[in-house]
């Protein structure tokens, strides 16, 4: 026989062990999807199915894993709204093997009775075996919330903590917990009326240090690896100074930033990141915990690694990467059918007015860009158009004219995208502006407009105040001092304090929403009697009414 060299023997001895001693478990995540079902290459949108196949593709690669959103599943997407009844959500997520999420501002776009039937009622397309857990650990329910149940604080719609259980070829489970925390900015970002009842707090240390003193927490310091997973946002960020190389680093973005800072827990494995729609892959805080945030709308897929000693289960390292989600011409069945499904409906849903939203409507001259993240601070061509559709909308009303000063304005934060050079459908116009918001008029004073107009335009956090038909004049101090009215036919008239002005905006604007000041739109000087449409349909409207943008 053959003799091995005794070194070469040991050595490969060695790594047989070491190749046998650890497991490799992947945690894929999702977020920010946004109903983002609809293919579309201009938004670089890959759509549902591609995920589903991508999600399909890695876990051949990876059999050990869970998949994971961390939050804002839907809205800001109109094929979501519009499919509402039939929605496609929870087949997607089966689909992807989604049954964990945290809580994102837009969770309670449809209200909390919504959050809590989890698509139970009211939606035909739902799997019967299929359900969704949510977590998250700072949000405080009270007597005025929908869904109280008057014995805790914490709402019914979420737990703070979930154990969820990986099973190992070996028969053993692997017990992974995780802990979901929601911005403390979502009273800002969401309807106030959606929120009644509730509270968010940005004090992750302490909301942490205080769920770890309950009894209920023993099920997440017995398990075998902690994640926090969370609607708190993150993104890349410089790091060095002068005459040192500067490198991009994860940070995070977010109102509670300075107390997750904080956060250097070393029960927790790794974060899980989401609500700031950026691309994030690293190590966050002191304790260098690696983090992950996969963009938005399904763009990629996030993959935390975390690789187990085969014995104790314990986690050894964590690192992450980004795998991007690219659609193929050829998908597998799963994917293909959830295809078949979202053209059926592209096909089949129509609009309050009867138009099937697949149908083209209106042409584009020139591509009109848009990114309210990038153009935050700008007054944009996208702006202007959602503006000025309002004051067609109120236009329209009894009891105006064409002489009537009428100022549309809007929060750059409702819309979502641009639109592409050439033919537009109703889907493409609703996507711009997804939320079905209901549409308010305030009959207010050229002084009340203006104090508007100027706090509107130093809104640095959530994006300056989009407004038509205006020009603002402004002091040296950068203040406006004054405005000029446009008319339709072309004249101008310069605003006199006195000037009976009628301001149409969303609802979500005039309750404070995206840092607006809720009492520049006071409730006693609100128009009743009105038959406006709601947010999207007004825009829908109006564009039909354009031959061409």
């Amino acid at each position: 026989m053959k003799r091995i060299p005794l070194l070469i023997y040991i050595i490969g001895a060695a790594l047989s062990l070491t190749a046998q001693s650890t497991i490799n478990v992947a945690v894929m995540s999702i977020n920010d999807f946004h109903g983002s079902f609809v293919r579309d290459d201009f938004k670089h949108i890959p759509g549902a199915a591609a995920v589903v196949e991508t999600l399909d593709s890695l876990k051949k690669v990876y059999p050990l894993h869970i998949v994971v959103s961390a939050g804002d599943n839907f809205g800001g997407s109109y094929f979501y709204q519009a499919t509402r009844p039939h929605t496609l959500l929870p087949q997607f997520f089966k689909d992807c093997g989604i049954r964990l999420s945290a809580i994102g501002n837009h969770e309670f776009d449809e209200g909390q009775p919504a959050l809590l039937d989890r698509w139970h009622t009211n939606v035909s397309l739902r799997p019967a075996d299929w359900d969704l857990h949510y977590v998250s650990a700072n949000i405080r329910c009270d007597a005025a919330s929908p869904v109280f149940d008057g014995t805790t604080s914490r709402p019914p719609f979420c737990e703070p903590t979930r154990v969820e259980t990986i099973a190992l070829p070996d028969g053993r489970n692997f017990r992974l917990a995780f802990l979901g925390l929601t911005t403390s900015s979502t009273p800002l970002q969401a309807s106030k009326s959606k929120l009644k009842g509730l509270s968010f707090c940005g004090d992750a240390v302490g909301i942490i240090d205080s769920l770890s003193r309950t009894p209920g927490y023993e099920a997440v310091r017995q398990a075998d690896a902690r994640l926090i997973l969370t609607h708190q946002g993150t993104r890349f960020a410089p790091q060095g100074g002068f005459g040192t190389l500067t490198m991009l680093v994860p940070r995070w973005d977010d109102a509670d930033s300075l107390q997750l800072t904080s956060l250097n827990d070393p029960q927790f494995c790794a974060i899980i990141s989401g609500h700031s729609h950026q691309r994030v892959s690293g190590t966050i805080n002191e304790i260098n915990y690696p983090v992950i945030q996969a963009g938005k709308n399904g763009q990629h897929v996030g993959i935390t690694m975390l690789e187990l000693d085969s014995a104790s289960l314990q986690v050894l390292s964590a690192e992450t990467r980004l795998v991007e989600v690219t659609p193929k011409a050829l998908l597998s069945p799963k994917a293909a059918r959830l295809q078949a499904q979202i053209e059926e409906q592209l096909a089949t849903t129509r609009t309050r007015a009867g138009t099937p939203i697949g149908d083209y409507v209106t042409t584009v001259r020139e591509t009109i860009p848009f990114d309210r993240v990038e153009m935050r601070h700008d007054q944009t061509r996208m702006g202007q158009l959602v503006t000025r559709s309002f004051i067609h909308a109120a236009r329209r009303q009894k009891g105006f004219t064409d002489r009537d000063i009428i100022v549309g304005v809007s929060h750059i934060g409702c819309m979502r995208s641009g639109l592409s050079a050439g033919p537009v459908r109703v889907l493409d116009i609703g996507e711009v502006l997804p939320f079905d918001n209901a549409m308010k008029v305030f009959r207010l004073t050229g002084k009340q407009l203006r104090d508007i107009i100027d706090h509107g335009l130093h809104n640095e956090r959530y994006g300056y105040l989009q407004f038509a038909p205006l020009t603002p004049q402004f002091d040296k101090k950068g203040h406006v001092k004054a405005l000029t009215y446009h008319f339709d036919d072309g004249s101008q008239l310069k605003l006199s304090d006195t000037a009976v002005c009628y301001v149409v905006a969303d609802e979500f604007l005039a309750g404070g929403g995206d840092g607006f000041n809720p009492a520049h739109l006071p409730e006693s000087q609100m128009v009743d009697g009105l038959d406006m449409p709601h947010l999207t349909d007004v825009f829908i409207n109006y564009l039909k009414t354009q031959k061409e943008i």
